[in-house]
């Protein structure tokens, strides 16, 4: 693994959010702000995470809200471009 594989995804200028279930409820957790909690439902989960990564575009990274379903699958993939300008939006339509 090269040193740039290994460096955190803050160096490269992205950010990721995930939304994952673990027992109890669903988690959102980031690396750059170190933050991680625990919703009881997945819609307050996904709001949180929409909420963070927007904070995290406006820090200066893009960031991306990875979103898993109860069995830990990938779903669904929503992107927060940094620096957008006036009347430009910062969320990416989410992936199929």
């Amino acid at each position: 693994m090269s040193a740039m594989e290994d460096a955190p995804s803050a160096w490269a200028g992205r950010q990721i959010v995930k939304v994952r279930r673990l027992a109890g409820g669903w988690n959102v957790s980031n690396s750059l702000i170190g933050e991680s909690r625990l919703y009881g439902s997945r819609r307050q989960a996904e709001q949180h995470a929409r909420s963070l990564a927007g904070r995290i575009a406006k820090m200066g990274f893009d960031s991306r809200v990875d979103l898993h379903d109860e069995a830990d699958a990938l779903v669904g993939t929503m992107w927060f471009w940094r620096d957008t300008g006036p009347g430009r939006p910062s969320e990416a339509s989410p992936a199929p």
